[in-house]
């Protein structure tokens, strides 16, 4: 007389570890991955977001004749843009100012001037414009107040 064999149809406790460590080692590698592209991504819409202020700047320098009489005059006026409500709608559309603080500095010679988007987060990276459109990438905080240390985008 044979008796019937019962079959295990389940999966042992090794398969079930090995699987885990697999998908463990996977998902190490992917998440850092994914931030890093989240990053690029929110670095790629403020280089966006700055290049569309450059144009109002130069739509108002183009109708105006100038930006102002000296530096001072200068930064005010592209800080009105920076604050104006098209350019706070970008801003806000996009969520940016979340995660950087957004701001207009006066450079060492005279009508100069920067656009800083420096992170929230200081071991983020941010970004600065100089006044001809040039977008460079900092890899944090510091270097984008300092201006140094950052890669032409």
């Amino acid at each position: 007389m044979k008796t019937a064999k019962k079959q295990n149809m389940g999966f042992s406790l090794m398969e079930l570890m090995v699987t885990v460590a697999i998908l463990g080692i996977i998902a190490g590698i992917a998440v850092p991955n994914y931030f890093q592209y989240v990053e690029n991504t929110r670095l790629t819409q403020v280089r966006t977001v700055m290049a569309q202020i450059q144009q109002e700047v130069q739509r108002v320098k183009l109708v105006n004749g100038s930006l102002g009489e000296d530096s001072a005059a200068v930064v005010d006026t592209v800080q009105g843009i920076l604050d104006s409500d098209r350019i706070q709608g970008l801003i806000n559309e996009n969520d940016l100012g979340r995660f950087y603080d957004f701001e207009v500095v006066e450079g060492s010679h005279t009508g100069q001037y920067f656009f800083d988007a420096a992170p929230m987060n200081t071991s983020k990276r941010g970004l600065y414009m100089d006044q001809s459109g040039n977008a460079f990438k900092c890899p944090d905080v510091g270097s984008v107040s300092s201006h140094t240390g950052c890669d032409s985008m």
